[in-house]
């Protein structure tokens, strides 16, 4: 397969507008506390891997007082409960399911132009500048805790405070890691950060 073609099917983003039956609470009736913890699927595949279910695990035992959620783009069959690595994190009790509606989600935002001009369409990673559109729209919308899916976490994240991000190097944020609160720091923050 030619580079081209798999950077396609890698980037797939059909999944966004699929209407079919979800198995998954929609993000959009949502009303999470301002201390929840974040992951976000961008992709089409509609399941979790073993290091990304590894990733979600280690957030949930070491915050047992914290809801960390995992919000998928696309749909969610049934059968991917009953086996797998999803099936797996359900003996968490601190752990939700949840689907984002992508344009619902957007409407109403600063960031709906973006999404309805089809911008994110036009990227050569859509997947991924997808995932950063939301990351930033959820911590807007609810403030808390947003994770890459990749990221394992050995201690509790509550000692560093309400409003922080992870460093890229000596002259750069990273956005693997954010937190922003509620409070007037954390909405300045994420005001700033949607704009």
């Amino acid at each position: 397969m030619p580079i081209y073609e798999t950077m396609k099917t890698a980037d797939n983003i059909s999944c966004y507008k699929s209407e079919k039956i979800d198995n998954l609470p929609a993000a959009e009736d949502l009303n999470p506390s301002a201390r929840s913890i974040y992951f976000i699927e961008t992709s089409c595949k509609g399941d979790l891997n073993p290091r990304q279910a590894c990733s979600v695990e280690s957030v949930a035992r070491v915050h047992p007082n914290r809801t960390v959620y995992i919000l998928f783009l696309a749909p969610i069959a049934q059968k991917t409960f009953q086996k797998g690595p999803i099936s797996n994190l359900k003996i968490f009790d601190n752990v939700e399911f949840a689907r984002i509606h992508f344009w619902k989600f957007v409407e109403g935002t600063v960031l709906e132009g973006l999404v309805y001009d089809g911008y994110l369409n036009k990227s050569k990673w859509p997947v991924s500048h997808t995932s950063d559109v939301l990351r930033y729209l959820v911590l807007h919308k609810w403030g808390g805790t947003y994770l890459d899916l990749d990221v394992i976490v050995r201690k509790n994240l509550d000692s560093l405070g309400l409003n922080w991000a992870s460093r890229e190097n000596q002259d750069a944020v990273a956005s693997c890691v954010l937190s922003f609160s509620t409070d007037a720091v954390g909405r300045s923050i994420a005001n700033a950060t949607v704009q």
